[in-house]
């Protein structure tokens, strides 16, 4: 029997990247349906967020991890600039002290208690 050289290189890999969940193609029809009916601008400092959609200007504002059910609520959504979307995941405490962005928190709440 003869063999090539690619014999040994096994069975082909798949090529690199997940394949999307459908979860996720909902929400990025999500976005996209809010790209085209909000202002290009951060929801908090009124800064332009350009004209090329970014899923760092999508913030969720109740997490995803925690509120699994408002993943895809559109009311949950807050266009926010890259800074801003990092401050209020990342460095909350100090967001919270910060007047800017009070909105984003008292919209928190309203969702609590709304969507218990």
């Amino acid at each position: 029997m003869e063999y090539s050289k690619f014999d040994s290189l096994g069975p082909k890999k798949k090529k690199k990247g997940k394949a999307k969940k459908p979860s996720d193609k909902r929400q990025q029809e999500m976005f996209k349906k809010i790209w085209s009916e909000r202002e290009h601008v951060s929801e908090l400092s009124g800064a332009w967020l350009g004209d090329e959609m970014n899923a760092w200007f999508f913030a969720h504002i109740l997490s995803k991890g925690s509120y699994p059910h408002l993943k895809l609520v559109e009311e949950n959504i807050m266009l926010l600039t890259q800074v801003e979307h990092w401050e209020v995941d990342q460095n909350t405490h100090k967001a919270k002290e910060n007047p800017l962005y009070k909105p984003y928190f008292d919209k928190a709440e309203e969702l609590k208690i709304n969507h218990r």
